[in-house]
């Protein structure tokens, strides 16, 4: 006969039990790299720790190189048994009668302890190298002095004063340095003689050393 017509949809059916695990699937391909991606913000400062436990010494390095030398330091005092070093004379004038051209003589010796002076010939002797102090002071009067202070003849100072009338003084003090046999005097020059008896020559060691 002719088939009948399709009949209504039927219900849904139950649901089925679940199938049995299929077996692992192949590894796949890796996958391309990604991007870097942007540096975190830095993070906060945390707390101080603890102070560790003092470390064991380390071996003792090298000798360093020499450093520059020091200044010199100030001169100690004398020992027990240190030789003080002295030279000094102090003279004057005897008599306003003074030759030209040549080393004063100095009749009156007020202090020569060690010899250096030479009364004989007006000339200090240099016996210990060192820096010495001479000083002299002239009374002028009746007319003008001129007067030079040579050291191995050579003149070193000169004073020059004029006599206006009443007493004058010419005088200078000079801190030289002289070595052993070094001649010391004073002149008078250019016939200006007039110097009294009351003047005065001195001179002293202040330091002993070698003079270059």
């Amino acid at each position: 006969g002719i088939p009948g017509k399709m009949g209504a949809r039927g219900a849904p059916g139950a649901a089925g039990n679940p199938g049995w695990t299929g077996q692992r699937g192949a590894m796949g391909f890796p996958g391309r790299r990604g991007i870097n991606g942007f540096n975190g913000q830095p993070g906060r400062k945390g707390s101080r720790g603890e102070t560790g436990l003092r470390g064991r010494m380390g071996p003792m390095g090298s000798q360093g190189l020499a450093g520059p030398k020091g200044d010199t330091g100030a001169m100690g005092m004398a020992g027990a048994n240190a030789v003080v070093l002295t030279s000094a004379f102090s003279v004057a004038l005897g008599t306003s009668d003074t030759s030209v051209g040549v080393p004063i003589a100095w009749q009156r010796i007020i202090y020569n302890g060690d010899g250096d002076f030479q009364a004989s010939s007006g000339i200090f002797l240099c016996r210990i190298s060192g820096v010495y102090r001479f000083t002299y002071i002239f009374q002028i009067y009746t007319m003008n002095a001129y007067v030079v202070f040579k050291v191995n003849g050579a003149i070193v100072w000169s004073t020059f004063q004029s006599f206006n009338s009443y007493y004058e003084v010419a005088s200078a003090s000079l801190i030289i340095g002289l070595n052993h046999g070094d001649k010391v005097w004073l002149e008078i020059k250019d016939d200006c003689h007039g110097v009294t008896k009351a003047s005065t020559f001195i001179g002293h060691l202040i330091s002993p050393c070698r003079i270059k």
